[in-house]
């Protein structure tokens, strides 16, 4: 009776310490600021959705068809933009709700400071503007975080529907985002740690079967609608963003080609083709790269497709070229691949809880208020012009004034915003520090000895490392194929990794604890 009483009141002071956490982050958007934030990717998903409702064929090699699906889906009920941010954070609710739920039935122990670690990741101004933008990624790390915690549960107690569920999961995580294709490596470490632990083929299958009906589906499209076999073709032009920085000339590019590499190569300076050739210090070597980018792609990008309209057929025309000039970047100059991709794993983990959006509701309503009513950005004016799709009602109580000869935009007061502001700040004090990253090599190590000591058999410790190898399976993808300028919202995919870890090493007192005691009770027990 005890034990029961003592879970009830565990998961419900969980529920309401994440309920309260997400009110008070979320609702001054809906009360005060019912402005849907439109990001520069956010066209291109659009771009699908008009196709799907116009019953054209939609053409999936530049985005992926998760978000466009969602997005379509959401607009059967109401056109109303702001239908798809109150889906989200609906979406994101019952994530942060069922996840403890679904533990307090299988691992009771673990959902306070999952719990806790929701919390403390929901609050991130990050987090936040994620549910609050057209764009995909809190749809993504929803996926995920079910994804994984169907996988935990199958692997602690050997249940294969469960498994079914946390591969399906991946698959949709990578038809959202290709960034999830590192999961496809975790999950098939899951099957084979399965493999080796219960001698059964049935949990193991369970853990790929699955996976497959996603990536075939979507691969099979594209194939046929395309003629490419993968998510997209837009990890080649990811490549091609930072490869045309140090490309030079060859003979197996066009003169045009040529051409262009050699002006490229003029507008570089001097002092910065040092650093990016010779150079091994590592923060120079990136901020010097990152610098150069837009220069290069001043000469180069017309040439390999990238361009703002008709991006797709564009892109599709030229991708023989774009791998072109990937390999032969590579061939020509492979450290600097090398320096790139360690670049990119350094600044990804000083990143590791490092906020960039300060307490969002000081600057984000303001800025989308401007973007929208008074100076419509480009992505603005492009989803705008394709309908219904982005015609949000003007919130009242903003005020436009004239400083300097420039508009600015006053968002109203907000008392709400105001005590989320004060959340804000006192969770950057301890939390938005990068030393939390270290916790991830003593998480290693304990895995790593907890598993010598049980024999390979803790399903505790073999999940840990998972997680750990979530966030570098992350770091590692970004640095392979994704844009030269690696952006903090790849970090914050996997932050809520630090957060578990941070959460559940204050129960490693009491474990140490409970273990010894039972180690004394065993000794009593057969002492003759």
């Amino acid at each position: 009776m005890f034990n029961d009483t003592w879970r009830n009141a565990r998961l419900t002071i969980g529920l309401l310490l994440v309920c309260l956490v997400f009110a008070l982050s979320r609702l001054p958007f809906f009360i005060y600021y019912p402005l849907p934030y439109v990001a520069p990717d956010t066209p291109a998903y659009l771009e699908q959705v008009a196709n799907l409702e116009s019953g054209q064929i939609p053409y999936f090699s530049f985005r992926t068809p998760g978000y466009p699906l969602f997005w379509w889906f959401v607009r059967l009920f109401s056109h109303d933009p702001m239908a798809v941010i109150f889906a989200q954070c609906v979406i994101t609710l019952v994530t942060l709700l069922g996840i403890p739920v679904l533990l307090a039935k299988y691992q009771p122990r673990l959902v306070l400071p999952v719990a806790l670690a929701f919390a403390i990741y929901c609050s991130a101004p990050m987090h936040v503007a994620w549910d609050l933008y057209l764009l995909t990624d809190g749809l993504y790390v929803n996926a995920m975080l079910w994804a994984l915690t169907c996988v935990y549960i199958a692997l602690i107690h050997h249940k294969p529907v469960f498994a079914v569920a946390g591969a399906f999961l991946i698959g949709v995580a990578c038809a959202i985002r290709p960034n999830g294709a590192f999961l496809i490596a975790i999950i098939l470490l899951a099957a084979i740690w399965a493999l080796l632990r219960y001698r059964s083929w049935r949990l193991s299958s369970a853990l790929l079967a699955p996976l497959l009906t996603p990536l075939c589906l979507l691969f099979g499209y594209n194939w046929a609608t395309t003629g490419i076999v993968g998510f997209s073709c837009l990890q080649s032009l990811e490549v091609t963003y930072w490869t045309w920085v140090h490309v030079r000339p060859d003979p197996s590019f066009s003169p045009e080609m040529n051409e262009a590499l050699k002006a490229k190569e003029v507008a570089i300076s001097e002092a910065d083709r040092k650093i990016i050739y010779e150079s091994w210090d590592l923060y120079r070597f990136h901020q010097t790269f990152d610098k150069n980018i837009a220069i290069a792609a001043g000469f180069l990008a017309q040439k390999t497709g990238f361009t703002s309209d008709n991006c797709n057929e564009r892109y599709l025309n030229s991708l023989s070229t774009q791998n072109q000039l990937n390999w032969v970047g590579i061939r020509q100059n492979p450290l600097i691949y090398v320096k790139y991709i360690a670049a990119v794993h350094r600044e990804f983990f000083l990143w590791m809880g490092a906020t960039i959006w300060g307490d969002f509701y000081s600057h984000a309503p303001a800025t989308q208020y401007y973007e929208t009513f008074i100076e419509p950005s480009p992505q603005v004016q492009r989803i705008q012009a394709r309908g219904d799709y982005y015609s949000p009602r003007q919130p009242v109580g903003y005020t436009v004034n004239i400083v300097n000869g420039k508009k600015t935009v006053t968002p109203p007061a907000a008392p709400l915003a105001d005590l989320y502001r004060q959340l804000a700040r006192g969770r950057d004090v301890i939390f938005q520090r990068a030393g939390w990253a270290w916790i991830l090599p003593a998480a290693v190590i304990l895995a790593l000895a907890r598993l010598i000591y049980s024999r390979g058999k803790s399903a505790n410790a073999f999940f840990v490392l998972l997680l750990v190898l979530c966030v570098l399976g992350n770091a590692t993808l970004c640095a392979v194929a994704i844009s030269g300028v690696p952006d903090k919202r790849y970090v914050y995919s996997t932050e809520f990794v630090i957060y578990i870890l941070i959460a559940c090493s204050l129960m490693l007192p009491a474990t140490i604890v409970q273990s010894l005691k039972r180690r004394l009770s065993h000794t009593r027990t057969v002492k003759p």
